[in-house]
């Protein structure tokens, strides 16, 4: 490569002006008051460290937790069967009493009806 002055000329004019200088100066002024939106060293102290992380759910908490979830439904079940089941003996009773009243009452008939077979029995012996 051949030192000329015209390559003196380019390698200057790739240098550094007191305007562009300057210009760069007041962007990095812009940049140092624009840093408001970025965290501070607090604000990352207040982030999550390994250990919180630590103490939340895994995915077989959570499995456990739905296990416990199924068991609080079956228990719910449960609970409904057994009303149900009340409700079944209550009117199975209900049911039971009815029925003997009916039988009495059939057999104040049939002892009544006996009652008359053997008067006409008799009238006609």
């Amino acid at each position: 490569m051949e030192l000329t002055r015209e390559y003196f000329d380019k390698q200057l004019q790739k240098l550094a002006t007191k305007e562009s200088l300057s210009a760069t100066r007041e962007a990095l002024k812009e940049l140092a008051t624009n840093t408001r939106g970025l965290a501070t060293k607090e604000a990352l102290t207040d982030l999550a460290t390994k250990d919180a992380l630590k103490d939340l759910a895994t995915k077989d908490d959570l499995k456990e937790l739905a296990k416990s979830e199924e068991l609080i439904a079956v228990r719910e079940e449960l609970v409904d069967i057994k009303k149900w089941i009340k409700r079944i003996d209550v009117r199975d009773d209900e049911d039971t009493k009815a029925l003997f009243k009916d039988l009495s009452a059939l057999k104040k008939k049939v002892d009544t009806l006996e009652g008359r077979f053997k008067k006409i029995e008799t009238k006609y012996a």
